[in-house]
Parts: structure tokens; sequence; C-alpha cells
């Protein structure tokens, strides 16, 4: 996929809305913490469908797992370092520690969702690709 493809931004949208929506409502409680939430998220999200044409889409989507749980562990850290919420730090920190399965359980959800999906969408126009080729 191409940054210029309708296709990119619908999916690039969808995905970074999906993957920020937990971490944002357990954290959104300055701008700061959204934006970086977000931009890290759409990050993963354009890494991973940039890529999808190069590599298989189960491994895409592998991908894009791996990439966000980094991302949620680094939005985590920056947050602790630069002290961008009013919590303590072992309360965040413990308090992730035990929310990490849901986080990981969400995350590998919305891959899963996503990949069927994303699947199931490109199959179609690649046969149609295929059929005008000959």
């Amino acid at each position: 996929m191409k940054l210029t493809d309708k296709q990119f931004w619908i999916w690039e949208i969808a995905l970074t809305l999906a993957f920020s929506t937990m971490p944002l409502i357990m954290y959104g409680e300055s701008i700061i913490v959204i934006m970086l939430i977000i931009v890290s998220y759409a990050g993963v999200a354009a890494m991973g469908l940039i890529s999808s044409p190069k590599i298989p889409v189960f491994a895409t989507w592998i991908l894009m797992f791996c990439a966000a749980d980094g991302a949620y562990i680094v939005d985590l850290i920056i947050i602790d370092t630069l002290r961008l919420i009013k919590m303590e730090s072992y309360p965040l920190i413990i308090g992730q520690i035990y929310l990490l399965p849901i986080c990981l359980l969400a995350n590998a959800l919305i891959c899963t969702v996503g990949g069927h999906a994303f699947r199931t969408i490109n199959k179609p126009r690649k046969e149609a690709s295929d059929e005008t080729d000959i």
C-alpha cells in the first residue's frame, strides 16, 4: 500500500483508533499524553500497512502485534520518565504489570480480526488483478 491510497488511510485510521483505545482510556489525562499515544500507534499501523505488500499477511500482523506491544511499553516509559500524568511511578508500573496481559489480549484480538479482514478484502482484489493480467 502507498501513502496516497484511500484504502491505506481507512486502514490507518481504523487501526490507530483500535490500538490506542485502551491506553487512551487509562492515561488520557492531558493532550500531550493523548498525542504521544496516538502518534506511536499511528506509526505502528503505518509500518505494518506499508510493509504489507512485501511480506505475507500473517507476518504483517505478527509484526504489528509486536510493534503495538512495544509502543505500549515505550509509551509507559516516556509517560513515567517525563512525569506526564499525576500518578506516582510505583503504582503506575505495578498497575501496568497487572494490566499487560489484558493489553496483549486486546492487541492479539485486534491483529487477528484485522488480519482476517485484510485477507478477505484483499483476496478478491488480488483475484481481479490476476484476471486482468491474462
